[in-house]
């Protein structure tokens, strides 16, 4: 039997670079943004990566909006390359200032 996946991936191989490219660009815009103490960020994202990158951030337990929420939405105007999504994080990522 011929298994459709194999002949995908030895056709058509993926290439991942674009995706971990976006991915490293991603974590450090929400590194950035939960040191600035912010509860979310709204990024700029390959519109053909937007589910594969929603996934795999919903995996690593960040909610993610498929569009952009609240601040910063008339900046995000989405093309026929880009979109734009929001990206929440649990309260714990954001660096809050230790009261000593």
């Amino acid at each position: 039997m011929i298994n459709a996946k194999e002949l995908r991936n030895k056709y058509f191989p993926k290439d991942d670079t674009a995706f971990v490219n976006a991915m490293n660009q991603i974590e450090t815009q929400i590194l950035t943004a939960a040191e600035a103490k912010q509860e979310s960020v709204i990024v700029k994202v390959p519109r053909a990566l937007k589910d594969r990158i929603k996934s795999a951030l919903e995996d690593e337990d960040y909610t993610v909006s498929s569009s952009a929420v609240g601040r910063g939405r008339k900046e995000a105007m989405d093309s026929d390359e880009y979109t734009h999504i929001t990206i929440f994080w649990p309260e714990d990522l954001v660096f809050w200032e230790e009261n000593n």
